[in-house]
């Protein structure tokens, strides 16, 4: 391909071969990447039930991961240079991350996987993360003395506190038996207290990327269940700090929150950000019948939440994140629970299992339109996306603009090979009090406009439209004399110069 890699690559010839003598070149004793890989491209073949993934007929490169982000990025680069060497568009689909790192999108692994999405037929797709129900993050504007609490639940602990290169900081750490560590700007220090080892951190350079710096502490050889005390005071004025745990599973900030948790490097401003909402509460898996918590439809409780450090929404969107059927690796540890009759397939949950289900979308939409922009794409899913009472006013930090839908993403592509008709989406159906309507209308319409009818063919309500060619109309289930409408069933359609859209069966509910 023009390139020099460094690993292994596996045709598609070879990994038949050594499947069909019983010799396996990579493993995967986790499961966690073939069910991922599964949710996106699974082609069913192993299920009596048909279990296909969402773009079945999509190839395939798959690369193991190190999770060093330097090799991740290596990794991205080797699926988009395969892809043009074979004259296809690809998405790459990351559901990794952590929280090492600014969160605002300026880390180099963010920028560097922006970057990478500098040309038509490429998208990248990752995992929110699994931290929104963990209060990993401590923000403040921090004028006095502040101090925060970090309630310890490994023997190993460690966290970044961000702010603005124009403040400082003079930072102390406090160990649960009673000594202490303080360090002031431009400063490092280490300690061996009773209750552990402590290295703080004071030294960082500006980052030109982000105007920012951060504090940097670790905690080793510590007791889980302690609670060790973490104080800055201002130096020149203070300024707003945000803190992570950037293991989040290895303690949590008594004062801190469940906002500003998307995982590295679901904060790139280019990638697709995904959420998790739960599809399925309930599978017979080959120990009998079992069931998850949590409400169908409803956001699982571990998906991220935004916003980034910077302010923008995040995640960008949401998908089925539990509790996922998809292929099972043979090497993979046995989970009664969660194994499905047949030893092939298998259950899990999390944002990693929502990511594939917006990769295999995005994948749809590069086959029929493969220059569309890593833009496109993105617009196209996130003016798709359905709203209903569990997603409340969109966008909003915990669902982004709601709920995957890609058969209503792919009626609003606008790109170079986009079908020319206008699209039209209800954002809540049913309805009960007014009805709020998308529309996309293809470049250079003059005009356009809402029509509702009854069943029966008869015009109710009309309006024109005036902002083109795409905006969002409303409805407030009146007739064009001012009568309210019953409940029931009404074909609605976008009309224009050129064409009318689809036809919404919008239903009321009094």
């Amino acid at each position: 391909m023009g390139e020099t890699w460094y690993g292994r690559a596996f045709s598609r010839a070879v990994l038949e071969g050594a499947i069909a003598i019983g010799i396996s070149p990579t493993e995967d004793e986790h499961g966690h990447g073939t069910h991922v890989a599964g949710i996106a491209a699974g082609d069913g073949s192993a299920s009596p039930a048909n279990l296909r993934g969402m773009a079945p007929g999509a190839d395939l490169v798959i690369v193991k991961t190190t999770f060093y982000e330097d090799t991740v990025v290596d990794g991205v680069r080797f699926v988009f240079e395969a892809a043009r060497a074979r004259g296809k568009p690809a998405v790459v689909n990351l559901s990794l991350g952590g929280h090492a790192g600014p969160h605002d999108g300026t880390s180099l692994f963010e920028r560097m996987l922006d970057a990478m999405l500098d040309r038509p037929g490429r998208a990248i797709v990752v995992a929110a993360g699994n931290e929104g129900n963990r209060r990993i993050h401590v923000g403040a504007d921090v004028r006095t003395t502040t101090t925060w609490h970090l309630d310890v639940e490994k023997s190993t602990v460690s966290a970044q506190l961000w702010h603005s290169a124009t403040a400082d900081f003079s930072a102390t750490v406090r160990a649960p038996s009673g000594e202490e560590l303080t360090v002031v700007p431009g400063a490092k220090g280490w300690a061996s207290t009773a209750s552990g080892g402590v290295l703080l951190d004071n030294t960082s350079f500006p980052d030109p990327r982000n105007l920012s710096r951060h504090i940097y502490i670790a905690l080793t050889v510590v007791r889980p269940g302690a609670t060790w005390a973490i104080t800055l005071t201002p130096v020149n004025g203070g300024g707003r700090v945000d803190g992570w745990v950037t293991d989040a599973s290895s303690a949590q900030f008594r004062e801190g929150g469940t906002s500003f948790t998307i995982a590295e490097p679901g904060n790139a401003h280019r990638v697709i950000t995904v959420g998790a909402y739960i599809t399925n509460t309930r599978w017979t898996s080959v120990e009998g019948v079992q069931t998850g918590d949590g409400e169908v439809g409803a956001r699982t409780a571990f998906s991220s939440r935004g916003p980034t450090r910077d302010g923008r929404p995040k995640p960008d969107l949401a998908a089925p994140g539990a509790w996922i059927a998809s292929a099972r690796s043979s090497q993979a540890w046995p989970a009664p629970q969660l194994d499905l009759p047949g030893d092939a397939y298998t259950m899990m949950q999390g944002t990693s299992m929502a990511a594939p289900h917006v990769t295999g979308a995005v994948a749809l939409l590069f086959s029929r339109w493969p220059r569309l922009t890593w833009s496109e794409a993105k617009d196209a899913l996130l003016a798709g996306a359905r709203v209903d009472l569990h997603v409340g006013a969109a966008p909003n930090h915990a669902w982004g603009a709601g709920k995957l839908d890609v058969s209503r993403a792919a009626g609003l592509v606008v790109g170079p090979d986009a079908v020319a008709t206008p699209a039209l989406f209800a954002r809540v159906n049913p309805v009960s009090h007014e009805a709020w309507f998308q529309y996309h209308c293809p470049q250079g319409t003059r005009w356009a406009s809402l029509h509702v009818y009854d069943l029966a063919g008869r015009p109710l309500y009309n309006t024109g439209l005036l902002a083109l060619p795409s905006g969002e109309v409303r409805w407030d289930l009146r007739t064009a004399d001012g009568q309210w409408v019953a409940s029931g069933l009404y074909l609605v359609v976008l009309v224009t110069d050129r064409a009318r859209s689809n036809i919404v069966r919008l239903v009321v509910q009094r």
